[in-house]
């Protein structure tokens, strides 16, 4: 399954490891016209359950506008499946599940954050464009639902910035992505970012686009330097009652003012 992945990116160069966890490893690759790609290998089809189907309609709603999907929220998706036979390299286990995606350029979030950069004066920005790039993905819809990444966090951001100064933010690792109408019940978020109905089911309560909204506050006030519990901009997204977040649409529309009225 997995050449033929390779096949169909016109033959991939050598493979660079980029991530590994005892789960998952993260590849970059390089196809025979020199574009970048991702190719993720999950050790176990089991452990990503929902991945498959997520894949299947986010491939659907990317497919309808190719150029539109590779500047889209989240990278697009070029082949995904099981690994039938075990691979010696890279290393797949039988069973084990690939995706290949278009490379995400920049760098994550969370090296960004550690390394201080960048200075407080252009956080805001920086701040806005990953609140725009969530805004995008609640307009990634298919079949009537939008797609829900369900693990915002700053290692899942990738955040790059042109030579003019401009930053541009995707989301990245979608093994907990769902659309709304899966109704997911068990997620495995990060606790530090994940939306109470998120890390503690309720029957009555669904868990929507709006418990990404709340992972997002929790991220933009790393990035702003600030408690987004006493942020007026940030503190209505991390109301317990889903339904009464401002979407991150609304979120970005009032960073925005913010930025403007300075």
């Amino acid at each position: 399954m997995l050449g033929g992945a390779r096949n169909h990116l016109g033959g991939g160069a050598s493979l660079e490891a980029v991530a590994r966890s005892a789960h998952a490893a993260v590849y970059r690759g390089v196809n025979a016209a020199g574009e970048p790609y991702c190719l993720k290998i999950v050790s176990s089809v089991a452990s990503v359950p929902f991945l498959a189907p997520t894949l299947e309609r986010l491939t659907r709603a990317q497919g309808r506008d190719r150029a539109r999907a590779d500047a889209g929220p989240v990278p697009r998706v070029i082949s995904f499946g099981p690994v039938h036979d075990g691979l010696a390299e890279p290393p797949a286990p039988a069973g084990a599940f690939y995706l290949v995606t278009t490379w995400a350029p920049g760098a994550p979030l969370s090296r960004w954050l550690d390394s201080g950069w960048p200075p407080r004066a252009e956080r805001p920005a920086a701040a806005c464009a990953i609140a725009s790039c969530a805004a995008d993905l609640e307009r990634l819809v298919e079949g009537g639902a939008a797609l829900m990444h369900l693990d915002i966090k700053p290692s899942n951001i990738m955040l790059a910035r042109d030579a003019a100064g401009c930053f541009s933010a995707r989301l990245v690792d979608l093994d907990t992505a769902l659309f709304e109408d899966m109704h997911p019940r068990c997620v495995p978020a990060t606790p530090r970012y994940a939306a109470p109905e998120v890390l503690r089911p309720r029957p009555n309560v669904p868990i929507t686009s709006r418990a990404d909204v709340y992972a997002l506050a929790r991220v933009l006030a790393e990035v702003l330097g600030c408690r987004a519990e006493d942020d007026p901009v940030l503190a209505p997204a991390l109301d317990p009652r889903p339904a009464l977040r401002p979407s991150a649409s609304d979120l970005l529309r009032a960073l925005k003012r913010r930025v403007t009225n300075r």
